[in-house]
């Protein structure tokens, strides 16, 4: 996820915003952070998800995810990297400080667990955890080091696509037959297999090994060649509106065929991508900033990501009585409340503090 820098701080929300933003991407990062929540709040909630409810809440809670990597792929993958410096600008202020974040709150979470979670974390747990050698025990966590690795290899990536890729928006071979591979190899398939059983056909596999980072980086790319190459902009909006709602009926069935669904979704993908250049038109009419109150949620939604899983396991015990889609509306409800709640308070708390605020948030 990569979050906008901030410039100022003071105590309203327009003096600690820098001037210029996309008010597009604030929009799509908070509706991106309360998807997220949804998502893990219906894993919580559902005793069995074998119903179509669960697979309906979980898809949608499933688009965060791809709406955080397109972000990244826009912003990040936009970066010039031409000369060492702003190679080493780059590690400096993305991956260290994403690092430095991280290991701070593998340290909270330990606390966490020890103190409410009823697990005693030893110094090796701790260790394996903060040298990313086994993963810290939330479900969202994988996130972070998928995104610590990808950063290592942006500046690599993003100069290549940059020397193959013209500014009139058209799409270099090179880059079409390495997106159609990785298509192919981590989209195609896993999603075919699912599919076929219920259509008398035989599962298959494959060898291949269609990107380094499965799926994750054709999201970042595919985010930067939709958001900032503008590469769908000739699409018919009905064709993309049709497209959005098809592939969002075949994921949640595939979610359901499955008993959940993953990154590697072909439909979810395709279903994402149509659903973020609409969005991109929708809102490309608007000029000037985003709002202020958008603004600040859109900063904070990074901080809302490494809380809301607590929360959610604090609120979520207190809602047994509403098990399925009642219970998991409400508990999305109050999570999102909370969390965002907590986030803004350590974004005020600690806004004469901007490296403390940086090293919490990364914001």
């Amino acid at each position: 996820m990569e979050r906008s820098r901030i410039g100022a701080s003071g105590a309203s929300a327009r003096s600690v915003f820098p001037q210029k933003r996309v008010p597009l991407y604030d929009v799509l990062r908070v509706l991106a952070i309360l998807c997220v929540v949804l998502c893990h709040c219906v894993e919580l909630m559902y005793a069995s998800r074998n119903s179509w409810s669960y697979s309906l809440l979980h898809f949608v809670g499933r688009l965060g995810v791809p709406v955080f990597l397109f972000l990244t792929g826009a912003l990040v993958m936009s970066k010039e990297f031409g000369s060492p410096e702003r190679v080493a600008r780059f590690y400096r202020h993305n991956l260290l400080d994403l690092l430095v974040t991280a290991e701070i709150w593998v340290v909270l979470y330990c606390l966490w667990m020890n103190l409410y979670g009823g697990v005693e974390v030893s110094i090796g747990s701790y260790l394996r955890y903060a040298l990313f050698i086994e993963m810290v025990p939330f479900a969202h966590w994988w996130y972070i080091p998928t995104i610590l690795s990808i950063y290592v290899v942006v500046p690599l990536i993003s100069s290549g696509i940059a020397t193959l890729s013209g500014d009139d928006g058209k799409v270099h071979l090179a880059i079409k037959v390495a997106l159609g591979f990785s298509l192919f190899a981590n989209f195609i398939i896993p999603s075919y297999s699912r599919f076929a059983p219920l259509l008398g056909l035989p599962s298959v596999g494959t060898q291949l090994v269609g990107s380094v980072f499965g799926p994750y980086l054709a999201y970042i790319i595919t985010g930067f060649l939709i958001l900032h190459k503008k590469v769908l902009q000739g699409i018919p909006a009905t064709i993309l509106a049709t497209l959005a709602a098809l592939s969002s009926a075949c994921a949640v069935i595939e979610g359901y065929l499955a008993g959940d669904l993953w990154y590697d979704s072909l439909f979810l993908l395709t279903a994402s991508a149509a659903l973020a250049e609409l969005s991109r038109r929708l809102m490309s009419g608007l000029s000037g900033n985003s709002v202020p109150a958008t603004r600040l949620l859109s900063a904070c939604s990074f901080g809302v990501f490494l809380v809301h899983m607590p929360v959610r396991d604090m609120i979520g015990p207190q809602l047994g009585a509403f098990p399925g889609a009642a219970g998991a509306v409400l508990l999305f409800l109050a999570v999102a409340v909370l969390s965002f709640a907590i986030a803004l308070s350590v974004w005020f708390a600690t806004s004469p503090v901007a490296w403390l605020r940086r090293a919490l948030l990364d914001a």
